[in-house]
């Protein structure tokens, strides 16, 4: 699975959080007794904590830092919760995808693959009083991938994005009460 990205579409999608201090630089660090490599934020001279506002840039400088340092990628803080209007992002990490088209059909907005190119990265709005009872979770179950994780914001974490997007890539939408009660089911309440 790989998106080809469209740059125009991306910036205009991007554009709205593009000049929010909520974006990091990270490298990729191999841990073999995970098999897997993990992404830690950082600047090319030490490493930047997901939790530390002061540690957050724009989108442009982010992506600066990356070249400059040849780091791997650039990615979206969501601890605190990004809010405005009314509305909270909502980031999703789906990994092992089997059945993109599944997903793409059943959220309807902006998808790109994720750095592994075996899932996909997803974000979209929620009403805020919708997001206030829930909070992130890293183990829910959706047929078609190996399992989803879903940024709401109650926790430090950050979002790898890649600009790779979906073949015609929509922008990042408010999503509708059905795919809200489908999330309901994957989501944990909050404390």
């Amino acid at each position: 699975m790989s998106f080809t990205p469209t740059q125009q579409k991306i910036g205009e999608i991007f554009a709205p959080l593009a000049e929010l201090k909520r974006w990091v630089p990270y490298k990729l660090v191999w841990r073999p007794e995970r098999n897997k490599y993990d992404k830690i934020p950082a600047n090319g001279t030490r490493g930047l904590s997901t939790t530390e506002p002061g540690d957050w840039l724009t989108l442009t400088e982010a992506m600066q830092v990356a070249a400059e340092h040849d780091l791997f990628g650039v990615g979206l803080v969501m601890t605190g919760g990004i809010s405005s209007n009314g509305y909270r992002l909502v980031g999703f990490d789906f990994d092992g995808v089997t059945e993109p088209e599944r997903l793409l059909g059943m959220i309807a907005t902006y998808f790109e693959t994720s750095p592994s190119g075996k899932g996909l990265r997803a974000f979209a709005l929620v009403p805020e009083e919708w997001a206030r009872q829930y909070r992130d979770t890293t183990d829910a179950k959706e047929p078609g991938c190996d399992h989803a994780e879903i940024y709401l914001g109650t926790s430090g974490r950050f979002l790898t994005v890649t600009f790779h997007a979906s073949p015609e890539p929509r922008g990042i939408s408010l999503l509708d009460e059905p795919t809200l009660a489908l999330l309901a089911q994957w989501l944990k309440p909050a404390l």
